[in-house]
């Protein structure tokens, strides 16, 4: 049987015990996480901590509502047990008996066609490191490679800090025109949880710099256990202009490669991005994000 469970009642060492053992085992569903970019998150709980997923809710209008949080690439139903359709259907159709808005991104193994729900399918791409670095290097393609060496002759170089907030001001200074949907508090959560995760020694910070030790990009890594996940960046248009962001994705390639370890781009639909994390010779992996809107029409109105 599932069962919906308050914020303040969840067994979290189950929890994370059962995301641990779990065969779509994902970084953003532990509890401290989903702490880390919810104000308040609910639990589905199927038995003793045999199944689950999180209900990341808010609140608007007098209307409670399940969103995606940022900085969450993929939530849905997790489990130790093989997933099918008829369970996350039996999940789904509790929230549906508790809101009237939903839009959300399931995982992997959640990727099924539900009655109801208006779908869409989403992108993600994923290097696997096990190889050694030459022959990873083999698959990227001929124009990455020559960026690549573009990028080695203007001298650059990693280092490693915790200066969280150099990264998020150039994405700001030079991309936050473009992201409008990203606002202040969603920055302030991303300072906050790459802080809090450094201080855990789940999460590093990589700079691109040049020789006059300029930065030229950054970017924010998870580490954890079997993942690096590139989460968020930023760079200069000098940077650009510098190939920084070949350099760094090439740089963390090289590092890990060799190792039983999956290099996670975090995905992207947009065909400009999702062209660049596919020259380094990433695999596509979807995965969907499903919407049901049942809110009476003059809130619909309201929320056009």
């Amino acid at each position: 049987m599932i069962h919906y469970i308050k914020h303040k009642s969840i067994d979290r060492v189950k929890w994370d015990a059962l995301i641990d053992k779990a065969l779509n085992r994902n970084y953003y569903v532990y509890s401290w996480y989903l702490d880390l970019i919810c104000k308040e998150w609910d639990a589905l709980v199927e038995d003793d901590y045999i199944s689950v997923m999180p209900v990341t809710k808010g609140r608007k209008f007098f209307l409670n509502y399940v969103y995606q949080p940022m900085f969450a690439q993929q939530l849905g139903v997790f489990s130790i047990n093989k997933i099918t359709q008829a369970l996350v259907e039996s999940f789904l159709k509790i929230i549906l008996e508790k809101f009237n808005y939903i839009e959300l991104n399931l995982n992997y193994e959640n990727a099924f066609s539900f009655e109801g729900f208006s779908q869409r399918e989403m992108i993600n791409y994923e290097v696997n490191l096990n190889d050694l670095y030459s022959e990873i290097r083999m698959k990227f393609k001929l124009d990455t490679r020559w960026q690549i060496k573009k990028a080695l002759k203007n001298n650059l170089h990693i280092e490693k800090n915790k200066d969280v907030l150099t990264t998020i001001n150039m994405f700001k200074e030079n991309k936050g025109h473009i992201y409008t949907n990203i606002k202040q508090k969603n920055y302030d959560t991303l300072q906050k949880l790459m802080e809090s995760l450094i201080l855990m020694n789940k999460a590093e910070v990589w700079y691109v710099k040049d020789q006059a030790e300029k930065v030229m990009a950054g970017a924010f890594f998870l580490i954890f256990k079997d993942r690096i996940i590139f989460l968020f960046s930023g760079r200069t248009e000098e940077g650009r202009n510098k190939k920084a962001m070949y350099f760094l994705c090439n740089s963390i390639i090289e590092e890990y490669s060799g190792q039983n370890i999956i290099f996670d781009f975090d995905g992207s639909n947009d065909p400009g991005v999702g062209n660049f994390y596919k020259s380094f010779g990433s695999e596509e992996k979807k995965y969907l994000r499903i919407k049901k809107n049942t809110l009476p029409f003059f809130i619909k109105w309201l929320k056009k």
